[in-house]
């Protein structure tokens, strides 16, 4: 039996009660399955950042990051609609750039390591 059957009950198929414990069982399964490894590419990137959230937290004040935040939430959007053509060109140029540079990387480094042939 479902953890939102037992709450809810079983007479309220569309209620937004049964929809917002749906979501939250989901969201508690998915953190259970992160904390037990069986993702461990996101349990690895949920480590970096609690870790990263550390370093920053020991340096500013809690009050300090979520006034730069909403500063950052409040202009940039803004900045954005204004210089959009400007952004946009400076984004596609830096895009244009990271290509020719792995593919560099490929032909210089990456094709010139063996590799092992499938054996059938």
């Amino acid at each position: 039996m479902s953890l939102v059957n037992q709450i809810v009950g079983e007479g309220a198929e569309d209620s937004p009660v049964r929809a917002l414990f749906s979501k939250i069982e989901s969201l508690l399964l998915m953190l259970y399955e992160i904390a037990y490894g069986e993702d461990i590419k996101t349990f690895l990137s949920a480590i970096l950042y609690v870790a990263i959230v550390d370093t920053v937290g020991s340096y500013i004040n809690l009050l300090t990051i979520l006034y730069i935040c909403l500063v950052c939430a409040m202009t940039i959007p803004v900045l954005y609609l204004q210089f959009q053509e400007v952004i946009d060109n400076f984004i596609r140029e830096v895009s244009e750039e990271k290509n020719k540079l792995l593919e560099v990387l490929k032909s210089n480094v990456l094709n010139k390591i063996p590799r092992a042939t499938k054996e059938e």
